[in-house]
């Protein structure tokens, strides 16, 4: 990919349609309890809440029904494709639409957008935070719960964001250039058992974690804004890092170790 011609980068540049445009949630917009702002992506999707629209006749681009696509979205496309199958390696038996909605994680939110859900990194130190908007999508080294109630999605943030959890899960985990990765193999093999609102130590984390995902949010707001005012940084690394540093000192935080720590305990 580092010798694509600037010609053809040309080519995938330029102003698309606005139903192209999505929202979107990686790894670098999660930070414990909350998310950063979403960054943009272009889709070939043709309107919000709909899927990929597969198409074997003749009339399709690269797979997709180019019916669906408006004109700009439907050069770039093109484009695109062709780029894939001219530069990918000679094992890779994917074509485009499949590496870009891989195990269908795009159609799955296309399709049914849960209304709350609770997203969890894959890799470095566990990291949760709620999203109750269905707009987004989450793509790339996240994965995704879809809860039934706010209520239980704050009890998984809880838990998961906790350093109980973390020196729970770690031995599990695997080794990467960059710390532990592969969070979604192991995490749940520990006994994190399912929200039950009638347990009051799942009420109290629930509520603790609504209560940090809250308090969370603003602390962010006011250390970005710093930090904006000063020339500094505002990166996910900052926004973790000046969270985790923020969390020590709250008692909310000392009560999440202790329960989450009785919680998995009285289970293993």
């Amino acid at each position: 990919w580092k010798n694509l011609e600037q010609a053809e980068i040309q080519k995938m540049s330029g102003p698309l349609e606005e139903n192209h445009i999505y929202d979107i949630h990686l790894g670098e917009t999660v930070a414990p309890y909350i998310l950063l702002a979403p960054l943009k992506v272009a889709l070939p999707i043709s309107e919000q809440g709909q899927s990929i629209t597969l198409s074997n006749s003749e009339t399709s681009i690269g797979g997709i029904d180019g019916k669906t696509l408006n004109e700009r979205m439907r050069r770039r496309w093109l484009v695109m494709y062709n780029l894939w199958e001219e530069y990918k390696e000679e094992h890779n038996k994917f074509n485009l639409v499949d590496r870009i909605d891989y195990a269908k994680n795009l159609t799955v939110q296309t399709r049914r957008a849960a209304q709350i859900r609770l997203i969890y990194t894959s890799s470095g130190r566990p990291t949760a935070a709620v999203l109750d908007n269905p707009d987004p999508l989450i793509y790339n080294t996240l994965f995704w719960i879809e809860c039934l109630s706010i209520e239980e999605a704050d009890y998984l943030s809880a838990i998961i964001n906790s350093e109980t959890l973390e020196q729970a899960v770690k031995p599990l985990m695997t080794k990467g250039q960059f710390g532990p990765r592969h969070l979604q193999k192991h995490l749940w093999r520990l006994p994190i058992p399912e929200y039950d609102d009638t347990d009051p130590t799942h009420t109290e984390l629930a509520s603790l974690g609504g209560d940090l995902r809250i308090k969370a949010a603003e602390e962010w707001s006011v250390i970005r804004d710093s930090r904006i005012a000063k020339d500094k940084p505002v990166s996910v690394t900052v926004a973790r890092s000046e969270l985790r540093k923020w969390l020590t000192t709250t008692p909310e935080k000392l009560r999440v170790e202790t329960l989450v720590h009785q919680l998995l305990e009285h289970r293993i």
